[in-house]
Formats: structure tokens, sequence, C-alpha cells
């Protein structure tokens, strides 16, 4: 379990009722509060386990050029997923905007983009994808693991070709 700054502020905001109110049922009715919420909040958060990564291939790309990677987000839960996906590019793929928010709604699906800009020759595959979805006051649900997987290596691959001697050539 992960909590967020929504939920020290909560706890932040009962230490003021048990500082005010010096006495043991005081203490005990925030620590139960606070429990209650942490309990409802994950229970209201979506789960990882139940998205799914489709990559869509990529076309190939020059060194040092832009490309976009995308992926959609297939989501069979029940309830709302809000929160940020990362694509786990490596740093060679140069993922300009590696984090994105999403909100999918229960059983939806979302198309999430990453521009590349690759700094080195050869193919470059991400193998995973995964981000937090908290809940309403911010608890997140434990994954249990890496929250979901992409597909097989090399479905995510974008290949970055060496450019030709001729266009070298020509260049200089």
């Amino acid at each position: 379990m992960v909590l967020t700054r929504r939920l020290l502020y909560v706890a932040l905001a009962l230490s003021v009722v048990v500082v005010a109110l010096p006495v043991a049922w005081a203490w005990w009715t925030c620590l139960t509060l606070l429990v209650g919420l942490v309990v409802v909040d994950m229970m209201l958060a979506g789960s990882p386990r139940q998205v799914r990564v489709e990559r869509v291939p990529g076309a190939a790309v020059r060194l040092s050029r832009t490309t976009t990677a995308e992926s959609v987000l297939h989501h069979s839960g029940r309830r709302r997923l809000r929160g940020s996906v990362k694509d786990g590019w490596q740093p060679s793929a140069g993922s300009l905007r590696p984090v994105t928010p999403v909100d999918i709604p229960p059983g939806g699906l979302r198309r999430v983009s990453v521009p590349l800009r690759p700094s080195r020759r050869g193919d470059l595959a991400s193998q995973h994808a995964g981000g937090p979805f908290p809940g309403p006051a911010g608890a997140r649900r434990p994954a249990g693991g890496a929250p979901f997987q992409a597909p097989a290596a090399g479905a995510a691959s974008v290949p970055v070709p060496q450019a030709p001697a001729v266009e070298a050539a020509e260049a200089a």
C-alpha cells in the first residue's frame, strides 16, 4: 500500500482534533476514522492487475529523429482507473514524456502515445509499463509485482536503422 499527500493532509487534520481534545476516546476515534478511510479508499481504487497493454507497431526511424510509440490500455475492471502510466523505455530510446496521465472508464480503453528520440542505432523495445492508480483519497492498491506487462519482446520495438553509406557520402 502506498499513501499520497491527500491522505497525509487528512491525517494532519485528525491530529489537530487529537491535540485539541487530549482524551483517549478522541485518539481512538481519529485512528479508527483514518484506518477506515484507507480501507474504503483502497476498495474504491481501480486494480492495475486488470489492465492489458497492446502495443501498436511503429515504423522505422532515423537516428536522432522523433517518432511516437503507441500503446493501447484495455481495462477489464469494474472501477474507473485514474492515474499515470510510465512506459518502460530504455534511456537510449530518448523518451521525451515517459509518464502519461490516464483516465480509463470501466471496461474501456485508452491510447497512450510516448514521443521518442533514439540516441543509438538498433532495435529498441519497451518490455513493461506500469503506473499508480490511487483511490479518491490517495491510497493505492498493491499491484503484486509489475502492475501490467507488455507483450512479448519485439512486439514493441522501434527499429532505428543505420543510414546507408550512399546517404552519408552525399551529406559530406
